[in-house]
């Protein structure tokens, strides 16, 4: 047993003198591999997270535990959430760091600038050493919508009344609820979503951005607009702010294609004399539709006939303690404009059929307004017009077929038929020329061959002319008949 109690105590004595060695070796390399006596001071810190249906200010909190009723007095229906769909990240920061330094830095230049200490999620405690701390919300549920816990400086130690040591501290990071912008969008004139337009027609879009609670604390506001390749863009930006015009370069700036592109749009970023201007004007709660943005678009020729051209806004926004987000209008409500034609086919009223003595039948559109009928007139584009010259109007000519059409007329807003006039224009050789036809143009009149308009052309009739070779023929007979009288009645009388 002594022998044991001899060995063991060299053994141990071997191992002190082991880890002597290598301690001064460490040191001497300039390496420490033992933490320091007495470790460093740790603080346990728990980030709370607040929600409910506005803002809060928590005011002289002594960095003690809040119970639920001292929460729900706080307003807004506020409660406590915990959980790790809310997560804070840590970064250890310079004495001297501000709040104000920071607001702008990505999560990555962080990293890059500063010790990340960690993430935790909302309830949960970390242990921090002496220091000051930067705390960001990083990730949130999508149903917080935009309730965002502020980003806050946290030093440590911190102290009581009295002078002393908290040994553990809650903090409740100010939540704001940044209320989400939204967009709506009107064609001809507000709140119509629905409008039909001849090709080359110019109309106007209205773009209403809403300006959201907490607006004073936005830093980016524009609005977005890029046509459907079936539209032009035609320009002629406004823009009123309850009803009162705002000034493009002082309230706003406008980046625009060119006019008469076709899918152009433009960009228009309010300045920060515009955004201090919508901040201060904002109507009560529950207003709709006081900041007007009207610009004007035309259907070009590529537009289906019958078919509904949706059009979209989009808005860019950033608010101070947010990422840059983008909204646009909800798809119900994305204004839809349209176009129609028609289709005929020339036929012998004979037969119902076509055949080329019809071949050079000539036609014009036309319409009816107060006073009269006014001519249809297209150009090289399709792009029409309507003048009070019939001499100037398009004419529309047959193909091999018998057939022709009419591209780009207007319909009704909701689907409804429309009237238009055909009127011939020059006859075809041998027919009678044809009444005005009076024909409809709606969303499906110009779909498929069913729908063929017979436009009837009657043959004049043939009626011998005096003179002519069938009165030579009458004249003969006749006088052959009575020859052979006079012949019969002279035998008669000498029997």
């Amino acid at each position: 047993m002594k022998r044991l109690k001899k060995t063991v105590g060299f053994l141990l004595t071997l191992v002190l003198l082991f880890i002597g060695a290598v301690n001064i070796y460490a040191e001497d390399a300039g390496i420490m591999c033992w933490p320091p006596w007495p470790p460093e001071p740790e603080t346990p810190v728990t980030i709370h997270k607040i929600v409910g249906t506005g803002g809060f200010t928590l005011r002289d909190h002594d960095g003690s535990q809040l119970d639920a009723n001292t929460i729900k007095d706080l307003g807004n229906n506020a409660y406590e959430y915990a959980g790790p769909e809310v997560i804070f990240t840590i970064w250890k920061v310079k004495a001297d760091t501000t709040l104000e330094s920071l607001k702008d830095k990505s999560d990555g230049q962080l990293n890059k600038e500063f010790s990340k200490v960690g993430d935790i999620h909302a309830g949960g405690t970390i242990n921090l050493t002496d220091g000051r701390y930067y705390i960001r919300e990083t990730k949130q549920p999508d149903t917080f919508v935009e309730q965002l816990g502020v980003p806050t400086i946290l030093d440590i130690p911190a102290l009581d009344d009295d002078g002393n040591r908290l040994t553990c501290i809650h903090i409740y990071p100010k939540n704001i609820l940044v209320d989400k912008p939204e967009i709506d969008k009107d064609v001809r004139e507000k709140d119509n979503d629905y409008a039909g337009f001849d090709i080359g027609e110019e109309f106007s879009y209205f773009i209403y951005p809403t300006v959201p609670v907490g607006f004073e604390n936005y830093s980016k506001f524009e609005i977005k607009e890029e046509l459907d390749k079936r539209l032009d863009y035609m320009g002629d930006i406004s823009v009123s702010y309850n009803g009162v015009a705002l000034a493009l370069d002082d309230d706003y700036t406008v980046s625009e294609s060119e006019i008469g592109a076709a899918g152009g749009g433009f960009t228009l970023a309010f300045t920060e004399a515009g955004l201090a201007k919508l901040a201060k004007g904002r109507p009560a709660d529950g207003a709709r539709k006081y900041l007007e943005i009207r610009f004007n678009a035309r259907i070009n020729n590529t537009a289906e006939m019958g078919t509904e051209i949706e059009n979209n806004a989009k808005i860019n926004y950033k608010h101070k303690f947010t990422k840059e987000k983008e909204t646009d209008v909800p798809k119900p409500k994305r204004p839809k404009v349209h176009t129609g034609g028609r289709k005929f086919i020339k036929v012998d009223a004979a037969d119902n059929k076509y055949n080329p003595l019809l071949k050079d039948a000539e036609f014009v559109v036309k319409k009816q307004v107060e006073g009269g009928f006014l001519y249809m007139k297209q150009d090289e584009k399709g792009r029409i017009s309507w003048i009070q010259d019939i001499n100037e109007a398009t004419i529309l000519r047959l193909d091999d077929q018998g057939k022709f059409e009419v591209r780009g007329l207007a319909y009704g807003d909701k689907g409804q038929a429309f009237e238009y006039w055909l009127e011939e224009i020059k006859t075809p050789e041998g027919y009678i020329k044809m009444k005005d036809l009076k024909f409809e143009v709606k969303q499906d009149s110009y779909d498929c061959e069913t729908k063929l308009i017979k436009v009837v052309n009657v043959k004049k009739p043939r009626i011998p002319q005096t003179g002519g070779i069938g009165s030579l023929v009458f004249s003969v007979t006749g006088l052959g008949l009575m020859g052979a009288a006079v012949l019969v009645l002279r035998k008669k009388g000498r029997s």
